[in-house]
């Protein structure tokens, strides 16, 4: 480990525990609040969450699995096995470095005989569409529900439709391609052939599946909050933006597994604006709890449904 990496590290555990701090002196302080807020524990909008989270695993199993059979010239790998890959590799995403979830697919799949080029270009395909698409559909919300906070509202409706075709123009394969391959010669690596790669009408196609991807992730989150606190109208989209806006950014920030610490700062300032701010901070700190229970929960799914395959 290096002297700069070590104290990158040493300073997001720094960060990680203020941010953890600051969180529970809000909930101790302002416990009146919280009190006032709840009301009690609605398990039906917890079960629907649950599902959600599952469903939203279950997506980016899925888009993983279609992409690589697209760059692998039709042929893919059983889906089966492709469920166990991610499951064992989406535990990495725990992991520092914010690399293991793709290395991890990468490696499992090569260990089952797979082309480990064709599984770089999925994991490729699978980061730069995933965060794309997650990048605009936040963008998207911040626009049209962060009335008074970021935008106003005059503009929302064509700054967004603004956005999607800026993105639109970026994706395509005459655009994308160039950059992608440039950046690949400056640093000494082959570029990506022309039959190795998505064209437009299915990058445009797994660009929106991970954008309904996105937003089942929201809607996971929000029910949980929902579950809570009585949430409707105009607030609820404002939570529902909150939710994926915060997961966004904690996401760029790669050092950071799961983008601890940075969600928390990022949801906690966002929800405050609707919510208390205590209450803000209790559900950013129990919805990251949950967050680890469905992720765990799917893990430990995929595997029982391999043992129970093996028995019978």
């Amino acid at each position: 480990m290096t002297l700069a990496r070590g104290l990158l590290r040493g300073i997001f555990a720094l960060l990680v525990a203020a941010v953890a701090f600051v969180l529970a002196k809000i909930i101790i302080d302002g416990w009146d609040e919280v009190v006032a807020s709840y009301r009690s524990m609605d398990y039906r909008f917890l079960a629907v969450s649950f599902l959600f989270g599952q469903l939203n695993v279950t997506c980016l199993t899925l888009l993983w699995w279609g992409l690589f059979k697209h760059v692998n010239g039709g042929v893919g790998m059983p889906l089966a096995m492709a469920a166990r890959i991610f499951a064992s590799a989406w535990l990495g995403r725990y992991l520092p470095g914010r690399i293991w979830t793709a290395a991890g697919k990468v490696y499992l799949g090569r260990q089952q005989g797979y082309d480990l080029r064709r599984l770089t270009i999925s994991v490729f395909f699978e980061l730069t569409l995933s965060v794309t698409a997650q990048a605009t559909v936040a963008l998207i919300l911040i626009i049209l529900f962060f009335d008074g906070v970021i935008f106003g509202s005059q503009f929302g409706v064509p700054l967004a439709a603004l956005a999607v075709a800026g993105v639109m123009v970026a994706i395509h394969p005459a655009v994308f391609w160039r950059v992608v391959n440039t950046g690949l010669r400056k640093i000494g690596r082959p570029p990506i052939a022309a039959e190795e790669v998505l064209s437009y009408g299915a990058i445009l196609a797994f660009f929106c599946l991970y954008g309904l991807q996105v937003l089942v992730m929201g809607a996971c989150l929000y029910f949980f909050a929902r579950a809570l606190t009585p949430l409707a109208g105009e607030p609820s989209l404002f939570v529902l933006a909150s939710f994926v806006v915060a997961n966004f950014v904690g996401r760029i920030v790669f050092v950071a597994p799961v983008g601890i610490g940075v969600r928390e700062g990022a949801l906690t300032a966002l929800l405050q604006f609707k919510l208390s701010l205590a209450l803000a901070s209790l559900i950013t700190v129990l919805s990251r709890v949950w967050l680890v229970l469905i992720d765990l929960s799917f893990v430990a799914l995929v595997f029982l449904v391999k043992r129970l395959g093996r028995v019978t």
